[in-house]
């Protein structure tokens, strides 16, 4: 693997990586609001309880997060990118619109900081795995090329 494509898969990794600390960070002000809901309310339970089932969803929703960065650095074919972005644009669009939803019930500061958070770094990390794979699609083409063999 040549350094420019390296270099790129690094890119990719640090930009879903800060899309995944968006997330994080959108899920600390969700928390942060439901607190000071529970706290504004004098101890009565908000509108919105979170059962053991819907804790464990949060968990794996959250490690999902961490597949598309890991996935840039380790794998090298095709289908990883692929995987990669289609994963990822699933995270990005769930998140976008959780934060939408949530931002409508909660407050525009929810919205606001999906949007921030969640969606401007996740376009962003979701055109440079696009520019990931086409560059490996290019560099398929040239080697075909260089070695002499037919492309159909």
């Amino acid at each position: 693997m040549n350094e420019p494509t390296t270099l790129l898969r690094h890119q990719v990794a640090l930009l879903w990586l800060m899309t995944a600390i968006g997330s994080l960070i959108y899920a600390v002000m969700q928390l942060l609001t439901y607190l000071s809901t529970y706290i504004a309310s004098h101890g009565a339970t908000p509108a919105i309880v979170l059962d053991a089932g819907a804790l464990w969803a949060f968990a794996i929703l959250y490690v999902l997060w961490l597949i598309p960065p890991v996935l840039a650095v380790t794998v090298r074919f095709r289908a990883a990118n692929w995987s990669m972005l289609l994963l990822g644009g699933f995270l990005v669009i769930g998140g976008t619109f959780g934060g939408i939803f949530d931002g409508i019930r909660d407050g525009g500061h929810i919205m606001a900081t999906a949007l921030i958070a969640v969606t401007l770094p996740g376009v962003i990390a979701l055109r440079a795995t696009w520019r990931l794979l086409r560059n490996d699609k290019n560099l398929v083409v040239k080697s075909k090329a260089v070695h002499g063999v037919a492309s159909n």
